[in-house]
């Protein structure tokens, strides 16, 4: 039961959390294509101001998970009130994620943003076909621990010293 507790802590925080390190993602991923969109150094700094709240931001919401996750374990809180927290975080996220959303395209220009959107369908588009790499197909190994088994017929994989120690790369780690 406490493993199940653990594992659903665990998991409402990766979606509590999960929403706001979108909104942080296409930020930075807005920052790594700036070549390609000829962004300005006064977009430059504009966006990273935009990062640097993101990561407080995220920063704040993660610290406050632990808190609570600690409280919850100490049982010094019911799972409901956890609960209720993260609803309420979800309300105020998606007012957030909109309100970012509305400044940073602010910052871009009108030819930027469908310069972007192209950009962001064509990696749809990459993944929907088969992934990044022209290795990913018939006869290639998915990415992964695939093959890297423990004795006969065991799911748990090797020691960790062994995964330190693993090849990388298509057939390894």
């Amino acid at each position: 039961m406490k493993k199940w507790i653990g594992g659903f802590v665990a998991l409402s925080a990766l979606l509590l959390l999960s929403a706001s390190g979108v909104s942080a993602q296409s930020i930075e991923s807005i920052m790594r294509a700036q070549e390609r969109l000829e962004l300005t150094d006064e977009q430059l700094e504009l966006l990273d101001g935009l990062r640097r709240e993101s990561v407080q931001e995220r920063t704040a919401e993660m610290a406050e998970m632990a808190e609570l996750r600690s409280q919850l374990e100490a049982g010094q809180i019911q799972r409901s009130e956890l609960m209720a927290f993260m609803e309420e975080r979800r309300e105020v996220r998606q007012t957030m994620a909109e309100e970012r959303r509305g400044r940073l395209e602010g910052v871009l220009t009108e030819d930027q943003l469908e310069s972007l959107q192209q950009l962001r369908r064509r990696g749809r588009m990459g993944v929907r076909l088969g992934g990044r790499s022209g290795m990913d197909g018939p006869g290639f190994a998915p990415r992964g621990r695939v093959g890297l088994r423990g004795p006969e017929g065991s799911r748990r994989g090797p020691p960790r010293a062994a995964q330190r120690f693993a090849p990388r790369g298509p057939f390894g780690r």
